[in-house]
């Protein structure tokens, strides 16, 4: 009998486990306005990239701290909450993110101009091949012109000391993607595709690259690409 109930109660455990797991792959779906871009994209075989991780967001919006950091309070998540809602790895390896938008101008006419916002700089991480100089304004990647999101990569040292180097390679190292990968975003709603870096990328050729690679990965359809 106690095995039989043993046998039952295991059975039963599994059971529960597997309903769970099921409700967990199907639980999200994309923004209204957004669902309709993204049909061809399978969330029931999604995987969460790491919740402790995504949960260190929300707990920077909740109560200032990232990481065990307590922050101060003019770089407090509170002000300008990050709302990452999922952070998910699609099923060919795409790394899907629904979070806030927040706009900055690193390497815009208004960067260049004295008309830049707080955080915005004239440089970005990422320069054009064969422009000039790193610090020519040729040589920045212009947001009026080439839209970019931007992904963690420093652990701002002033306030993390020493573990800012291990901080900034943490998204990288959880979803794979680094600078100068190919992305799509749609207000809230971002994807990146880890490794499609190329070297061989220029103003010309950037948005045609880009629109190739997103209709390949995401089997979209109409619309030709420029």
């Amino acid at each position: 009998m106690r095995i039989r109930l043993l046998k039952a109660l295991t059975l039963s455990l599994l059971l529960v486990l597997l309903t769970i797991a099921a409700r967990a792959e199907t639980a999200y779906a994309p923004p209204g306005l957004t669902a309709p871009l993204l049909g061809g994209v399978d969330f029931t075989k999604a995987v969460p990239v790491d919740e402790t991780y995504r949960a260190e967001f929300q707990r920077c919006d909740t109560k200032g701290t990232f990481n065990g950091i307590a922050l101060p309070k003019n770089r407090r998540c509170a002000g300008d909450p990050n709302r990452v809602k999922v952070l998910l790895k699609l099923a060919d390896g795409a790394i899907y993110w629904e979070s806030k938008m927040a706009l900055d101008v690193d390497g815009a006419w208004a960067a260049w101009n004295g008309k830049p916002g707080a955080t915005d700089q004239k440089f970005t991480s990422l320069k054009w091949p064969g422009a000039g100089g790193s610090d020519a304004q040729a040589s920045q990647i212009d947001p009026d012109v080439v839209p970019f999101f931007v992904i963690p990569a420093d652990g701002l040292k002033s306030l993390t000391g020493d573990k800012a180097t291990a901080l900034g390679r943490e998204f990288a190292g959880k979803t794979g993607l680094t600078i100068g990968d190919f992305g799509v975003s749609d207000r809230v709603v971002f994807i990146g595709f880890p490794c499609t870096h190329t070297s061989d990328i220029t103003p010309a050729n950037i948005l045609g690259k880009l629109c190739a690679t997103a209709k390949a990965l995401l089997t979209l359809t109409g619309g030709a690409c420029p």
